[in-house]
């Protein structure tokens, strides 16, 4: 009996939900009707835990909500554009440019990148920029704490509404421009309670910014995982020597290792990026294999180096440290074991740090 009265809702809330997306009826109403629906499907399967199995599937193909594999959690599906464009219709939002807004469609993707933040399910992540909350879902039936730093004040009440399906006291939101946000003071009981990742889906124009920011913090990542545009992600994985090779690859070197995990296309973000995307995970050093005598001279080399990276190292050093003469850079760079006419592109993390000891040893004798 229980069974015959959960398809017969299901025949009528099926019939329903179709008309809500071929009439011509306002944002708001469908977004109603739609969120009307959901509430009873959530209800038929509390009710009917045990006979209610097909209704899940029926709805997860429908794409009407997404069904964790943990737990068997029901949550709204952020994917799906319709339900992206009714969230944003009914709380008056729009894609914001100067924060870099592109909304994940594919739930393949979402769900691959979460797995990616840690090895651990008692793992705190915080997120960088959640958006309407995709991302975090998965994360929250993921991991044992996620805190999300949002900076865009109007999606502060969106979230409040994607995220209520998500386990009681997991997801954390603060509003907040993580380049102003201390990051030890916010992260210290999760610190305390474990391992901390971070998960970020970051913008061109901010990547290397914040990139900066969470490895000069010092803070104890385990695993940095971002999505970042494809030329990007090739400069942070690039080798000595090659053109992508950069003094940002130099410096990541000194904290961990990055390595591409997987590309996605423009095509599964609303709106379309111009460009494809690159998700790349950086392991950090739990002891750094590089011990420079001075980190403030180690970075200002790499700098110089490559200010200018078609002038011979000699030349580049000099005008980086132009306290020191030419003829002591020339002598420190052969010392190294380097020829006098190489560039700083052909360098790596250690020859770079063996470098930057000479100069700061003829440094503190001057």
């Amino acid at each position: 009996r229980d069974l015959l009265i959960t398809n017969q809702l299901l025949y009528q809330l099926s019939h329903i939900s179709v008309a809500i997306h071929n009439r011509n009826i306002i944002p708001q109403t469908r977004a109603f009707c739609n969120r009307f629906c959901e509430n009873i499907f959530v209800n038929l399967h509390h009710y009917f835990p045990t006979k209610g199995e097909h209704i899940l599937i029926f709805l997860q193909k429908c794409g009407k909500i997404n069904v964790s594999n943990r737990n068997k959690v029901i949550s709204m599906n952020l994917t799906d554009i319709r339900t992206i464009k009714d969230i944003m219709s009914i709380y008056n939002i729009h894609f914001r440019k100067e924060f870099g807004q592109n909304f994940l469609t594919n739930i393949s993707v979402v769900e691959d990148i979460a797995d990616s933040c840690s090895d651990t399910p008692d793992a705190t992540v915080l997120e960088i920029g959640p958006g309407i909350g995709v991302l975090t879902q998965e994360l929250a039936f993921r991991y044992n704490k996620v805190i999300a730093v949002e900076i865009d004040n109007g999606l502060i009440p969106v979230l409040r509404y994607t995220l209520k399906d998500c386990p009681e006291g997991v997801v954390e939101v603060v509003h907040a421009d993580v380049m102003k946000t201390d990051l030890k003071a916010l992260l210290a009981p999760a610190f305390e309670a474990g391992k901390v990742s971070v998960c970020a889906n970051l913008p061109y124009y901010i990547t290397t910014p914040i990139l900066m920011a969470l490895l000069e913090s010092g803070l104890p990542f385990e695993y940095i995982t971002i999505m970042i545009q494809s030329e990007v992600a090739d400069r942070l994985c690039a080798k000595a020597g090659s053109k992508e090779y950069g003094a940002i690859t130099a410096v990541l070197k000194y904290y961990g290792e990055a390595q591409k995990l997987f590309k996605v296309s423009a095509g599964n973000f609303i709106p379309a990026p111009k460009v494809d995307s690159t998700v790349v995970r950086i392991k950090l050093h739990k002891e750094k294999p590089y011990v420079p005598k001075d980190e403030e001279t180690l970075f200002k080399t790499i700098r110089a180096a490559f200010e200018q990276r078609r002038k011979t190292l000699p030349n580049a050093l000099s005008a980086g440290f132009p306290e020191i003469p030419k003829e002591t850079l020339t002598a420190i760079i052969e010392e190294c074991g380097h020829r006098p006419d190489i560039r700083g592109e052909r360098l790596d993390i250690t020859d770079f740090v063996a470098l930057a000891d000479q100069i700061h040893a003829v440094k503190t004798q001057a």
